[in-house]
């Protein structure tokens, strides 16, 4: 299992992440997990690879809420067949802006 994404995000930020199995008969169902949270992927294909067997291509998309601070995607790939399963784990680190919030003070001496 492999996700590919961007690793930094800006608040608003339309994020899409693309997990892809490793070859396997039968093909592997793919779940995503944002936060610990089940997420619906967008897509998900089959590619018969040469090497044999087939990949699975899942992506989903989320955007970045002003809550995330550091975002965890999980996907795990399961073949029920054999009773077999993977997981791949990224991370996205959210990018603030922060205003001053000191304002300089004035010292009486």
């Amino acid at each position: 299992m492999k996700i590919k994404g961007p690793q930094e995000a800006k608040i608003g930020d339309t994020v899409v992440l693309t997990c892809t199995s490793t070859n396997s008969y039968p093909k592997a169902d793919i779940s995503w997990f944002k936060g610990g949270l089940s997420q619906e992927p967008i897509a998900t294909t089959f590619q018969i690879s040469p090497d044999g067997g087939q990949t699975s291509v899942s992506n989903v998309t989320f955007v970045i809420e002003p809550t995330d601070m550091t975002v965890v995607v999980t996907c795990q790939g399961i073949n029920r067949e054999l009773g077999e399963s993977a997981v791949a784990t990224h991370t996205i680190n959210v990018i603030r802006k922060f205003s001053a919030l000191c304002k300089k003070s004035k010292r009486i001496v």
